[in-house]
């Protein structure tokens, strides 16, 4: 999945930018089926903030 932006409150109550890239990874049984698919999302907006 591509990289999201989501802009977040900071502790004074004002929105900050911020991009996320979306994390999918299937988690499988000993029998090799799937049984979970885990997502989570990784705060990558440093680096796209360091794209010229």
């Amino acid at each position: 999945m591509k990289v999201q932006r989501y802009d977040i409150r900071d502790p004074s109550g004002t929105f900050v930018e911020r991009h996320w890239q979306p994390i999918n990874s299937p988690i499988h049984d000993a029998a090799g089926h799937l049984v979970y698919l885990l997502h989570h999302v990784e705060d990558v907006s440093a680096q796209v903030a360091a794209r010229p």
